[in-house]
Protein backbone atom coordinates (compact mmCIF):
# COMPACT_ATOMS: atom_id res chain seq x y z
CA UNK A 1 0.00 0.00 0.00
CA UNK A 2 2.82 2.42 0.86
CA UNK A 3 4.50 1.64 -2.45
CA UNK A 4 1.31 2.35 -4.39
CA UNK A 5 0.78 5.60 -2.48
CA UNK A 6 4.38 6.63 -3.26
CA UNK A 7 3.81 6.00 -6.98
CA UNK A 8 0.69 8.17 -6.90
CA UNK A 9 2.54 11.02 -5.16
CA UNK A 10 5.46 10.87 -7.61
CA UNK A 11 3.17 10.92 -10.64
CA UNK A 12 1.15 13.88 -9.36
CA UNK A 13 4.26 15.90 -8.41
CA UNK A 14 5.94 15.29 -11.76
CA UNK A 15 2.74 16.24 -13.59
CA UNK A 16 2.29 19.50 -11.69
CA UNK A 17 5.97 20.32 -12.12
CA UNK A 18 5.30 20.52 -15.86
CA UNK A 19 7.68 17.70 -16.77
CA UNK A 20 7.20 15.73 -20.00
CA UNK A 21 8.29 12.53 -18.26
CA UNK A 22 4.70 11.66 -17.26
CA UNK A 23 2.39 14.05 -19.13
CA UNK A 24 -0.64 12.23 -17.70
CA UNK A 25 0.66 11.98 -14.15
CA UNK A 26 -2.69 13.34 -12.96
CA UNK A 27 -3.80 9.67 -12.84
CA UNK A 28 -2.12 9.62 -9.44
CA UNK A 29 -5.40 11.04 -8.16
CA UNK A 30 -7.27 8.04 -9.58
CA UNK A 31 -4.87 5.80 -7.65
CA UNK A 32 -5.54 7.78 -4.48
CA UNK A 33 -9.29 7.33 -4.88
CA UNK A 34 -8.90 3.54 -5.12
CA UNK A 35 -6.66 3.56 -2.04
CA UNK A 36 -9.16 5.75 -0.18
CA UNK A 37 -12.08 3.47 -1.06
CA UNK A 38 -10.10 0.50 0.23
CA UNK A 39 -8.83 2.07 3.47
CA UNK A 40 -12.06 3.78 4.51
CA UNK A 41 -14.20 0.73 3.76
CA UNK A 42 -11.82 -1.44 5.77
CA UNK A 43 -11.81 0.97 8.72
CA UNK A 44 -15.61 1.18 8.80
CA UNK A 45 -16.10 -2.56 8.27
CA UNK A 46 -13.76 -3.46 11.13
CA UNK A 47 -15.52 -0.96 13.40
CA UNK A 48 -18.89 -2.48 12.56
CA UNK A 49 -17.60 -6.01 13.18
CA UNK A 50 -16.23 -4.89 16.55
CA UNK A 51 -19.49 -3.08 17.41
CA UNK A 52 -17.53 0.15 17.83
CA UNK A 53 -18.75 2.06 14.78
CA UNK A 54 -19.66 5.70 15.34
CA UNK A 55 -20.43 8.22 12.62
CA UNK A 56 -19.32 11.12 14.81
CA UNK A 57 -15.99 9.45 15.60
CA UNK A 58 -15.46 8.71 11.92
CA UNK A 59 -15.97 12.33 10.87
CA UNK A 60 -13.88 13.70 13.74
CA UNK A 61 -10.94 11.49 12.71
CA UNK A 62 -11.32 12.56 9.09
CA UNK A 63 -11.41 16.22 10.10
CA UNK A 64 -8.25 15.96 12.17
CA UNK A 65 -6.48 14.10 9.40
CA UNK A 66 -7.42 16.31 6.43
CA UNK A 67 -8.42 19.78 7.55
CA UNK A 68 -5.17 21.03 9.16
CA UNK A 69 -3.37 20.67 5.81
CA UNK A 70 -6.25 22.36 3.99
CA UNK A 71 -6.26 25.28 6.44
CA UNK A 72 -2.51 25.72 5.90
CA UNK A 73 -2.99 25.80 2.13
CA UNK A 74 -5.84 28.30 2.42
CA UNK A 75 -3.78 30.66 4.59
CA UNK A 76 -0.72 30.42 2.34
CA UNK A 77 -2.64 30.96 -0.91
CA UNK A 78 -4.62 33.82 0.63
CA UNK A 79 -1.35 35.60 1.44
CA UNK A 80 -0.04 35.05 -2.10
CA UNK A 81 -3.27 36.20 -3.74
CA UNK A 82 -3.44 39.29 -1.52
CA UNK A 83 0.08 40.32 -2.52
CA UNK A 84 0.28 39.41 -6.20
CA UNK A 85 -3.25 39.27 -7.67
CA UNK A 86 -5.03 42.10 -9.43
CA UNK A 87 -8.55 42.91 -8.15
CA UNK A 88 -10.40 40.78 -10.73
CA UNK A 89 -8.09 37.83 -10.17
CA UNK A 90 -8.43 38.19 -6.41
CA UNK A 91 -12.24 38.16 -6.69
CA UNK A 92 -12.04 34.89 -8.65
CA UNK A 93 -9.70 33.49 -6.02
CA UNK A 94 -12.11 34.53 -3.26
CA UNK A 95 -14.92 32.67 -5.04
CA UNK A 96 -12.83 29.53 -5.24
CA UNK A 97 -11.92 29.97 -1.57
CA UNK A 98 -15.58 30.09 -0.59
CA UNK A 99 -16.38 26.86 -2.39
CA UNK A 100 -13.21 25.22 -1.09
CA UNK A 101 -14.23 25.88 2.51
CA UNK A 102 -17.69 24.50 1.67
CA UNK A 103 -16.01 21.37 0.21
CA UNK A 104 -17.68 21.90 -3.17
CA UNK A 105 -14.73 23.29 -5.14
CA UNK A 106 -15.04 20.48 -7.69
CA UNK A 107 -18.45 21.84 -8.68
CA UNK A 108 -17.10 25.39 -8.82
CA UNK A 109 -14.13 24.54 -11.03
CA UNK A 110 -16.31 22.41 -13.31
CA UNK A 111 -18.16 25.62 -14.17
CA UNK A 112 -15.25 28.07 -13.88
CA UNK A 113 -12.77 26.27 -16.17
CA UNK A 114 -12.92 25.11 -19.76
CA UNK A 115 -11.12 21.86 -18.87
CA UNK A 116 -8.89 20.56 -16.09
CA UNK A 117 -5.58 20.92 -17.96
CA UNK A 118 -6.47 24.15 -19.77
CA UNK A 119 -3.65 26.67 -20.03
CA UNK A 120 -5.55 29.38 -18.14
CA UNK A 121 -5.84 27.16 -15.05
CA UNK A 122 -2.24 27.57 -13.95
CA UNK A 123 -3.11 30.63 -11.85
CA UNK A 124 -5.97 28.96 -9.96
CA UNK A 125 -4.29 28.51 -6.59
CA UNK A 126 -6.94 26.19 -5.18
CA UNK A 127 -7.68 24.12 -8.27
CA UNK A 128 -6.15 20.99 -6.72
CA UNK A 129 -8.71 21.06 -3.88
CA UNK A 130 -11.33 19.58 -6.24
CA UNK A 131 -10.18 16.08 -5.26
CA UNK A 132 -10.48 16.79 -1.53
CA UNK A 133 -14.03 18.02 -2.09
CA UNK A 134 -14.87 14.77 -3.84
CA UNK A 135 -13.34 12.83 -0.95
CA UNK A 136 -15.54 14.62 1.56
CA UNK A 137 -18.67 14.27 -0.58
CA UNK A 138 -17.96 10.54 -0.80
CA UNK A 139 -17.61 10.38 2.97
CA UNK A 140 -21.18 11.61 3.29
CA UNK A 141 -22.48 8.44 1.60
CA UNK A 142 -19.96 5.68 2.29
CA UNK A 143 -20.15 5.21 6.11
CA UNK A 144 -23.93 5.11 6.34
CA UNK A 145 -24.16 3.01 3.17
CA UNK A 146 -21.75 0.37 4.46
CA UNK A 147 -23.44 0.34 7.86
CA UNK A 148 -26.93 -0.21 6.41
CA UNK A 149 -25.81 -2.82 3.88
CA UNK A 150 -23.82 -4.83 6.44
CA UNK A 151 -26.66 -4.72 8.94
CA UNK A 152 -29.37 -5.79 6.51
CA UNK A 153 -27.70 -8.11 4.01
CA UNK A 154 -26.02 -11.48 4.19
CA UNK A 155 -22.40 -11.69 3.14
CA UNK A 156 -23.35 -13.18 -0.22
CA UNK A 157 -26.02 -10.56 -0.89
CA UNK A 158 -23.60 -7.81 0.14
CA UNK A 159 -21.11 -8.96 -2.48
CA UNK A 160 -23.81 -9.04 -5.17
CA UNK A 161 -25.11 -5.57 -4.29
CA UNK A 162 -21.59 -4.12 -4.13
CA UNK A 163 -20.77 -5.60 -7.54
CA UNK A 164 -23.95 -4.19 -9.08
CA UNK A 165 -23.30 -0.72 -7.64
CA UNK A 166 -19.72 -0.76 -8.92
CA UNK A 167 -20.75 -1.80 -12.44
CA UNK A 168 -23.54 0.80 -12.54
CA UNK A 169 -21.21 3.57 -11.38
CA UNK A 170 -18.62 2.52 -13.95
CA UNK A 171 -21.22 2.65 -16.71
CA UNK A 172 -22.37 6.07 -15.48
CA UNK A 173 -18.81 7.37 -15.48
CA UNK A 174 -18.23 6.24 -19.08
CA UNK A 175 -21.51 7.89 -20.11
CA UNK A 176 -20.58 11.18 -18.42
CA UNK A 177 -17.14 10.97 -20.02
CA UNK A 178 -18.69 10.93 -23.49
CA UNK A 179 -21.46 13.42 -22.67
CA UNK A 180 -19.45 16.03 -20.73
CA UNK A 181 -15.87 15.56 -21.93
CA UNK A 182 -14.48 18.78 -20.42
CA UNK A 183 -16.45 18.62 -17.17
CA UNK A 184 -16.67 14.97 -16.09
CA UNK A 185 -13.18 15.17 -14.56
CA UNK A 186 -14.66 17.08 -11.61
CA UNK A 187 -17.85 15.06 -11.08
CA UNK A 188 -18.30 12.96 -7.95
CA UNK A 189 -20.53 10.66 -9.99
CA UNK A 190 -17.64 10.07 -12.40
CA UNK A 191 -15.34 9.00 -9.57
CA UNK A 192 -17.51 6.72 -7.44
CA UNK A 193 -16.48 3.59 -9.34
CA UNK A 194 -12.83 4.26 -8.42
CA UNK A 195 -13.66 4.32 -4.72
CA UNK A 196 -15.80 1.22 -5.26
CA UNK A 197 -12.91 -0.72 -6.79
CA UNK A 198 -11.09 -0.26 -3.49
CA UNK A 199 -14.21 -1.05 -1.48
CA UNK A 200 -14.72 -4.30 -3.39
CA UNK A 201 -11.37 -5.60 -2.13
CA UNK A 202 -12.68 -5.37 1.42
CA UNK A 203 -16.19 -6.66 0.69
CA UNK A 204 -14.78 -9.68 -1.14
CA UNK A 205 -12.37 -10.44 1.75
CA UNK A 206 -9.06 -9.79 -0.01
CA UNK A 207 -7.20 -11.25 2.99
CA UNK A 208 -8.63 -14.69 2.21
CA UNK A 209 -7.38 -14.72 -1.37
CA UNK A 210 -4.63 -17.25 -1.86
CA UNK A 211 -2.80 -17.08 -5.17
CA UNK A 212 0.41 -18.65 -6.37
CA UNK A 213 3.43 -16.47 -5.63
CA UNK A 214 4.45 -16.34 -9.29
CA UNK A 215 0.95 -15.28 -10.30
CA UNK A 216 0.85 -12.46 -7.76
CA UNK A 217 4.30 -11.26 -8.84
CA UNK A 218 3.21 -11.30 -12.48
CA UNK A 219 0.01 -9.37 -11.64
CA UNK A 220 2.08 -6.83 -9.73
CA UNK A 221 4.49 -6.31 -12.62
CA UNK A 222 1.69 -6.01 -15.19
CA UNK A 223 -0.17 -3.55 -12.96
CA UNK A 224 2.94 -1.43 -12.43
CA UNK A 225 3.65 -1.33 -16.16
CA UNK A 226 0.01 -0.40 -16.84
CA UNK A 227 0.16 2.54 -14.41
CA UNK A 228 3.31 4.01 -15.91
CA UNK A 229 2.08 3.31 -19.45
CA UNK A 230 -1.10 5.35 -18.92
CA UNK A 231 0.86 8.08 -17.10
CA UNK A 232 3.22 8.38 -20.09
CA UNK A 233 0.42 8.84 -22.65
CA UNK A 234 -0.37 12.32 -23.94
CA UNK A 235 -3.62 14.23 -24.28
CA UNK A 236 -5.87 11.82 -22.41
CA UNK A 237 -7.27 14.32 -19.92
CA UNK A 238 -10.25 15.22 -22.14
CA UNK A 239 -13.07 12.89 -21.21
CA UNK A 240 -11.23 11.54 -18.19
CA UNK A 241 -12.16 9.43 -16.25
CA UNK A 242 -12.80 7.02 -19.10
CA UNK A 243 -11.31 3.66 -20.02
CA UNK A 244 -7.86 4.95 -19.05
CA UNK A 245 -9.18 5.44 -15.52
CA UNK A 246 -10.61 1.93 -15.59
CA UNK A 247 -7.16 0.55 -16.43
CA UNK A 248 -5.57 2.61 -13.64
CA UNK A 249 -8.21 1.57 -11.11
CA UNK A 250 -7.89 -2.12 -11.95
CA UNK A 251 -4.11 -1.93 -11.83
CA UNK A 252 -4.24 -0.17 -8.46
CA UNK A 253 -6.62 -2.78 -7.05
CA UNK A 254 -4.43 -5.66 -8.28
Amino acid sequence: MDGLRAIAVILVLIFHAGSDLFPSGFIGVDIFFVISGFLITEIISRSIENSSFSLSDFYIRRLWRLQPALISVVIFTLILASIFYLPDDFINYAKSLKYTTQLTSNQYFANATTAYAAQDNQYLLLLHTWSLSIEWQWYLFLPLGIYLLRKNLSEKSLKVVTSVITICMLALSLYLSSRYQNKSYYFLTSRIFEFMFGSCLVIFNYEKLRLNGKITSLLGIISLVALFYVASKRNIVVGHPNYHAVIVSLASAF
